[in-house]
């Protein structure tokens, strides 16, 4: 997944709040990006496209069915009850 860099090459590894001079480790746009939030821009288009691997990394949430699946059995359902829940 493509990111916006907002931190500087060979910054340490850890969180920014942990960081005892932090502004030091941030590109000159950087620190505009993550107040706005621009930095999740990049996420946020992954999820838009339907790559849902973000979501398996950073939520841990597992893929059940594909949406071919869910479409057979949408249609299976549909075909079974006609009328619907009536």
């Amino acid at each position: 997944m493509s990111k916006f860099r907002s931190m500087r090459v060979g910054a340490p590894a850890v969180a920014i709040h942990l960081l005892t001079d932090p502004k030091s480790h941030l590109t000159p746009i950087g620190n505009f990006l993550r107040n706005s939030s621009l930095d999740e821009l990049p996420q946020l288009w992954s999820i838009l496209a339907g790559n849902m691997s973000f979501t398996v990394e950073k939520l841990d949430w597992k893929v059940e069915y594909e949406l071919d699946e869910m479409c057979e059995d949408t249609w299976r359902w549909q075909s079974m009850n006609p009328n619907g829940y009536l």
